[in-house]
C-alpha cells in the first residue's frame, strides 16, 4: 500500500536560487520533480533558508522568485502551490505535487544592521 507524504522540508529553492540553468526535473538537487514523485510525496514545504550574513535577504529574495518562477512557468499541471487547495485532502488527492513556502532563519527578511523599530 502507498500513502501520500507531506514533507516537511527541503532546500530546493535555495538549488533553484543558485543560479545557471536549474530545473525542478534535475535530480542533482536532490530534492526534484521526478524525485518526490517517486516517494509519493503529495506536499512539499520548501525552505527559503539564509545564513546570518550581509547578503541574506538577497538570497531569500531569490528562492522566493524561484518559487514563483516554479509556480507560474510549470506549463503542465504538475505543480500548483498548496493554497490552490480549499482543504488538505483535496491537496493529498492532486496528482502532482503541491509547494508551500516556509522561513528557516528570518536573516532573509531583514539584515542585522536594518533599524530594529
Amino acid at each position: 500500500m502507498s500513502f501520500p507524504i507531506i514533507d516537511l522540508h527541503c532546500d530546493l529553492l535555495a538549488y533553484l536560487a543558485g543560479g545557471g540553468e536549474r530545473t525542478l526535473y534535475d535530480e542533482a538537487a536532490l530534492c526534484s520533480y521526478p524525485q518526490l514523485k517517486r516517494g509519493n510525496v503529495r506536499i512539499q514545504t520548501l525552505a527559503i533558508f539564509t545564513e546570518s550574513e550581509s547578503h541574506s535577504v538577497d538570497f531569500a529574495t531569490k528562492q522566493w522568485d524561484a518559487f514563483e518562477t516554479l509556480i507560474q512557468q510549470t506549463d503542465n499541471e504538475d505543480v500548483k502551490p498548496l493554497s490552490s487547495f480549499s482543504s488538505t485532502a483535496e491537496a493529498l488527492s492532486f496528482d502532482g505535487i503541491c509547494y508551500l513556502p516556509a522561513i528557516e532563519n528570518c536573516a532573509g527578511l531583514c539584515s542585522e544592521d536594518e533599524d530594529k523599530q
